[in-house]
């Protein structure tokens, strides 16, 4: 087995069918009645169960003994278990096999011991075709001590060939892959089942934490890490990864984090094809030209919320706050987690593009090294007020209560929790769409202006808010020297001056001339920027929503189309193209575009 982690086809070529399932199981029903028979007293099964008070079963596996232990057939649900392989050579298994089944609630507690040079999977699902099987809250993170061939997960190559489902699994410390779902891929007449990895926490496995291979499978909101104590393979060698895509395209892996050290955090290989999105790597990446995206920013280690950190937590389903990783000292964001919870982190800027951030949270609020962040004077907490800037790098907070307020300028990413989010989400701006900046030359410049809707002040573009500048109802007067003040507002600019000197003005992050503000009639006049979906170039069809900050209207540009089944809805535009083109006039900027498809977008400022 140990040549088999590079090329092998099966994956398990040690499993025998009685191992995998197909004989000899100890099905539910009939474990149930060895488990009353050992409560009984009865001998010669080989295994001595007992109640925890009433929360889970424990199956006791006696030394010395690989056997499966519990299973899972069609229809059925199986929880609230926890399997015991403490004694020396105990190595229980579990076989889940057929169609509509779960397992969930289950921890494997004790490091598998006295096993070197054995293949062997702890756990073997299967699933029917057209069906799923589900696997949830688990805890198999003691692992298999090193010289051995041992897989915490191993999806039967031959006979999986619906959808398993894995969710909130933490797999550590197992010798030959953690989660090994590549199997069913390997050949065209194999399986080919899907297997979707979602939340989802790998710890110093060898060989791989996460494996995939078959077109559809993906792993999604789940983290790897490799820091050390990493058991060697049959061979005594130790060649890890983070996730690994191989014998089919089709794979993906969406916000992620994988934590390699040194190691390789991702790998593509033996025809695997991956799309990565929105994921954070630190390790080497082989096979890059099979391999679509690239590293967002730093990983944050931490396992993913749900996930149970024991045997014991899992087999009760009693999960706590995830992150208290026992095999390391608890860091102090951890200790923080509880009474700060939420976590905020900002990516983006460069040393010659520096991006500014500022947001008000409903509670208190400390800096963190989540996501791998720097802690930097330069940023400021004032209250539950934070101000602060990214070069290139990432800035973390963690706070509680909620986020009332977020401000940014210089695009950057801005992640709540681990997930990404819009900054216009947040504070009054989703109402206030409109960003009015007054940048100072070093002169002192008094203005006044007047909006159409509601205004108030906004640290957009790094400006500073001061008592000095006045809103009075839809009115502003201010004055600027060296710095910058901004404003963000509804509706449109009905009038703009300076009444002493002079000043840079931008809105929407777009230079203007204070003279064109609210002189103009935008509707005789055309919205002066262009946007063009053009299809004609590729096959197929294209599918886009675009959502702008101001006005939108079709439009003939470049010959474009004009057709009904295009919608405007606000700000918003949805809409498809195939052989043709889609074009729109806009005002204000384009705030989020998604495309499905391999149309050309061409986006032209000031065009009009």
């Amino acid at each position: 087995m140990a040549g088999s982690h590079q090329d092998d086809s099966t994956g398990k070529t040690g499993i025998t069918d009685s191992e995998s399932g197909k004989d000899g199981l100890i099905t539910r029903r009939s474990y149930v009645k060895l488990f009353g028979a050992a409560l009984a007293g009865a001998a010669g099964t080989g295994l001595a169960s007992k109640a925890d008070a009433q929360e889970y079963r424990v199956i006791e596996v006696p030394a010395n003994t690989k056997e499966v232990v519990l299973s899972v057939g069609s229809g059925e649900t199986v929880e609230n278990v926890l399997i015991d392989n403490s004694a020396p050579g105990a190595a229980g298994r579990i076989a889940c096999r057929g169609s509509d089944w779960t397992l969930r609630n289950v921890g494997i507690k004790g490091r598998v011991t006295d096993r070197q040079g054995e293949d062997f999977a702890t756990i073997i699902p299967q699933v029917d075709a057209g069906s799923t099987g589900v696997i949830e809250n688990l805890y198999m993170g003691d692992g298999a001590e090193g010289k051995s061939n041992m897989t915490g997960m191993w999806v039967d190559a031959k006979n999986h060939e619906g959808t398993l489902k894995l969710r909130n699994i933490n797999v550590g410390h197992w010798s030959d892959n953690g989660l090994y779902g590549s199997g069913p891929g390997v050949y065209d007449d194999y399986g080919m089942g899907e297997v979707h990895i979602e939340s989802c926490y790998a710890h110093n496995n060898n060989i791989s934490g996460f494996r995939i291979g078959t077109p559809g499978s993906y792993v999604k909101d789940s983290v790897v890490v490799n820091d050390g104590d990493i058991p060697s393979e049959g061979r005594g060698l130790v060649n890890a990864r983070g996730i690994w895509a191989k014998e089919q395209d089709g794979l993906q892996a969406t916000g992620c984090d994988v934590n390699a050290s040194g190691h390789i955090a991702v790998q593509a290989s033996d025809k695997g094809q991956l799309t990565m999105k929105n994921c954070r790597l630190n390790g080497d990446i082989v096979g890059a030209d099979a391999i679509s995206g690239s590293s967002t920013g730093s990983p944050d280690p931490t396992p993913p919320s749900g996930v149970p950190m024991s045997a014991e937590e899992a087999a009760s389903g009693n999960v706590s706050t995830a992150g208290d990783d026992t095999s390391s000292p608890p860091t102090d964001d951890q200790q923080d987690s509880t009474a700060l919870p939420n976590v905020l982190s900002v990516e983006g800027g460069s040393p010659d593009q520096v991006a500014t951030y500022a947001f008000t949270v409903g509670g208190d609020v400390e800096k963190s090294t989540d996501r791998g962040a720097s802690i930097n004077d330069e940023d400021t907490i004032d209250g539950s007020t934070v101000e602060g800037a990214v070069a290139g790098g990432t800035d973390s907070f963690r706070f509680s209560g909620d986020l009332q307020d977020l401000s940014t300028d210089g695009s950057p990413t801005v992640y709540l929790n681990g997930e990404q989010i819009d900054p216009a989400d947040y504070g009054d701006k989703a109402s206030l769409p409109n960003v009015v900046s007054i940048d100072g030359t070093g002169t002192r410049a008094d203005y006044r202006f007047a909006v159409g809707g509601d205004i108030e002040k906004s640290t957009a573009r790094g400006a500073s808010i001061n008592d000095g500048d006045t809103i009075d109802g839809s009115t502003v007067e201010g004055a600027v020297a060296g710095g910058i003040d901004s404003f963000a507002f509804s509706g449109s600019i009905t009038e703009f001056a300076f009444t002493v000197g002079s000043a840079t003005l931008y809105v929407n992050d777009q230079q203007v001339n204070p003279a064109d503000l609210g002189t103009s009639d935008s509707a005789s006049e055309p919205l002066p920027n262009t946007l063009v979906i053009d299809g004609s170039q590729t096959d197929g069809i294209t599918e886009y929503t675009v959502e702008v900050s101001g006005d939108v209207a079709k439009s003939t540009l470049d010959g474009a189309s004009i057709n009904d089944g295009d919608t405007i809805d606000g700000s918003s535009v949805s809409g498809s193209v195939s052989t043709g083109a889609d074009a729109f006039e806009f005002s204000g900027f384009v705030r989020s575009l998604d495309l499905t498809g391999g149309a050309d977008v061409t986006v032209d400022y000031g065009a009009n």
